[in-house]
């Protein structure tokens, strides 16, 4: 399968420009505030159990739509240990995985980093030794 991309309106609808043949959809949030969905309504990012969708020449398809929901809350307190050694200790959802990500401005990409943590009782410290002048961190909880 080939792919593109496109971005949401104001009002949430959309308008990708494929040719014709078989294709799956995936809606993300960027931003990491939503959890992704596969059309038909399946939760996560996983491609493989996605819905085909099957596009003629010429036809415009109507309906193919999601409705993402919040990713659950995770709560951290970043702790110097040394120079260039972090520690991040946070509260999140139990038994699921999280890790923690990085990056240098607001506005440039996150990065995940480290390895993944499943906390059995919610709470957990990821740490972190880094050179690198990255300002900001937080942790993410891994939607499978």
């Amino acid at each position: 399968m080939s792919g593109s991309w496109t971005t949401t309106g104001a009002n949430g609808t959309y308008t990708v420009g494929v040719a014709a043949g078989t294709y799956r959809v995936r809606f993300r949030d960027p931003n990491g505030f939503y959890i992704g969905e596969v059309y038909d309504n399946i939760f996560g990012d996983y491609f493989g159990s996605g819905e085909n969708i099957n596009v003629g020449t010429g036809v415009g398809l109507a309906g193919i739509h999601a409705s993402l929901e919040k990713r659950p809350i995770v709560i951290g307190l970043l702790q110097q240990e040394a120079a260039g050694n972090y520690q991040i200790q946070f509260t999140g959802p139990a038994n699921m995985d999280h890790v923690l990500q990085e990056t240098s401005t607001l506005t440039s990409e996150w990065a995940d980093v480290g390895e993944y943590l499943r906390p059995t009782s919610g709470t957990g410290i990821l740490s972190r030794t880094t050179s690198a002048t990255q300002e900001f961190w937080r942790v993410r909880l891994v939607i499978p």
